[in-house]
């Protein structure tokens, strides 16, 4: 698997984590308040947690990827003459 399916991988879990909080979220708002509810959300922030501390490496390298890119648009950026567009 390449970097950039990796990278596409994680947005897509990342994607349905966020649909499932808000799942959660909005059940919790709209009166489903109890001890099944929380007991979910906390069972989500775990799996939050521990899916964060798996991907920690693959972040620092996607991190240090996008600072390359801005890196390198800004050079071209500033070496670009005005005008030559």
């Amino acid at each position: 698997m390449g970097t950039d399916e990796r990278d596409r991988a994680a947005l897509q879990a990342a994607a349905k984590l966020t649909d499932l909080a808000r799942d959660l979220q909005a059940e919790s708002a709209a009166g489903a308040a109890g001890g099944a509810a929380e007991v979910e959300q906390q069972q989500l922030v775990r799996a939050l947690a521990a899916k964060a501390w798996e991907r920690r490496d693959d972040l620092s390298v996607v991190t240090r990827r996008i600072a390359a890119e801005a890196l390198d648009q800004a050079a071209d950026r500033l070496t670009r003459q005005p005008g030559a567009e």
